[in-house]
């Protein structure tokens, strides 16, 4: 979100890369209809910067150009939703258009966070926004012209069953995987109410939906472990490198540690897996063949000094915003 100069994506990429951790950051401009205004921290000092959608945009071109398009760092373009009022003013317009050509022009996914009851017909419409290389999140009552446009132009969804926009509305992810549309598990986070813990997401899917249906068979545990795994990887494109173990794509392994109680007896570790476990059962992470945690601790990594940088970095936020 911070697109008003490439400094703060670039000193987030750098940490993320010295973890060694595999991200794709979404980056991109504001709405163009109201002013957007950041603040410069100098020690106890600031300066309010105002900054134009098009001045993001270039800065969001420079750090698609800046970061490897093959590494385990990269750049992906976002772009609010816009409603049907804000589609038919020229600016939106302009902006989206610029910000299409520059996802296809470089190969990097475009991303639209909020999808809803008649927003991707009407953003596909007007604006043209959607390839297989699209990503759209929620995506939750869905009307069929939505439907239609996601078979249609090949784009992805990320469903996040443990969002807040979950609750005020379904998405209909097993109708769309079996009309053949790729529909990725996402968690919504980093947020107050949910977590990055894809098992717990894995879980409430299944509750989600089988509550829906009336129906336990929905997303059986093979089908749920699918979308957190090969899922993911179809929707950022990535089915070539990750997403499965197999010759040729990149190590990227978690292995669960299965000899304990909640996850005894050793039978069935799918249904295991998907229902009963959960991410501090991670025992072992491998990202690019490079092991980052080996039983519970990082390889390399002081977590209480994480957690305590943190924690310090948390107290000044809210200070700053007024909120201590």
């Amino acid at each position: 979100m911070r697109t008003e100069a490439p400094e703060p994506a670039l000193a987030h990429l750098a940490a993320i890369a010295d973890m060694g951790v595999r991200e794709i950051l979404a980056v991109g401009p504001n709405r163009p209809t109201s002013a957007h205004v950041y603040r410069s921290y100098a020690r106890n000092s600031h300066a309010e910067i105002i900054v134009s959608p098009e001045a993001q945009l270039a800065v969001c071109a420079a750090l698609v150009d800046s970061c490897p398009r093959d590494g385990n760092q990269r750049i992906a373009l976002s772009l609010p939703v816009f409603s049907a009022e804000e589609i038919d003013d020229q600016s939106v317009y302009n902006l989206s258009f610029r910000a299409r050509e520059m996802a296809r022009e470089r190969g990097v996914l475009l991303i639209q966070d909020g999808h809803r009851e008649g927003s991707i017909a009407a953003n596909a419409e007007r604006l043209g926004l959607f390839d297989d290389r699209s990503l759209l999140a929620h995506c939750i009552e869905l009307t069929p012209e939505d439907i239609a446009v996601l078979k249609s132009t090949g784009a992805k969804v990320a469903h996040n069953p443990s969002a807040l926009m979950s609750v005020s509305g379904r998405c209909p992810a097993t109708e769309l995987m079996e009309s053949g549309v790729v529909v990725s598990l996402g968690t919504d986070a980093a947020a107050p109410d949910r977590s990055f813990d894809m098992f717990r997401n894995m879980f409430q899917a299944h509750r989600y939906h089988a509550r829906h249906f009336k129906d336990d068979a929905v997303l059986p545990p093979a089908q749920l472990l699918d979308m957190a795994t090969m899922g993911g990887a179809r929707a950022l494109s990535m089915e070539s490198e990750i997403g499965s173990l197999e010759p040729g794509k990149r190590a990227d392994i978690i292995l669960v540690d299965m000899r304990q109680p909640h996850l005894w007896p050793p039978a069935n570790p799918l249904q295991r897996l998907a229902r009963f476990a959960n991410g501090a059962d991670v025992d072992t992470t491998i990202v690019d063949g490079r092991v980052l945690m080996r039983a519970r601790k990082l390889v390399d990594r002081e977590e209480g000094a994480i957690l305590d940088r943190a924690e310090r970095a948390f107290h000044l936020m809210m200070e700053r915003a007024g909120l201590a």
